[in-house]
């Protein structure tokens, strides 16, 4: 990626800008770092558990709409919502002690 990127530059040869580097290292070096731990920490999780998980990730979204923007959201949807964490706490407490024998990554 590192290659690829400098010969586009060096190609293309952008516009000079004004943007100071060490304000933008930040965030990009944590936006990297938090993807790598991502990733390395679904190593130890189920896929199915990934996948509930990722079903629940409406009630955060629905969870900050309120409280930060405007939104509004009808009653049904916070009923699905609940229902979807009730179903996850009774898989993950179900599936505990179950060893399927390999985790995301085969292993």
């Amino acid at each position: 990626g590192f290659l690829i990127s400098g010969a586009m530059l060096y190609a293309f040869n952008p516009p000079q800008t004004n943007a100071i580097v060490y304000s933008f290292a930040f965030p990009s070096v944590s936006n990297m770092l938090s993807s790598w731990c991502q990733y390395e920490a679904l190593k130890y999780v189920s896929f199915p558990t990934q996948m509930l998980f990722k079903c629940f990730k409406l009630f955060p979204i629905m969870l900050m709409g309120k409280v930060l923007g405007t939104k509004s959201y009808p009653l049904y949807d916070y009923c699905v919502a609940l229902c979807i964490g009730i179903g996850i706490a009774i898989f993950s407490v179900s599936t505990e002690n179950l060893n399927l024998g390999q985790d995301s990554i085969g292993e």
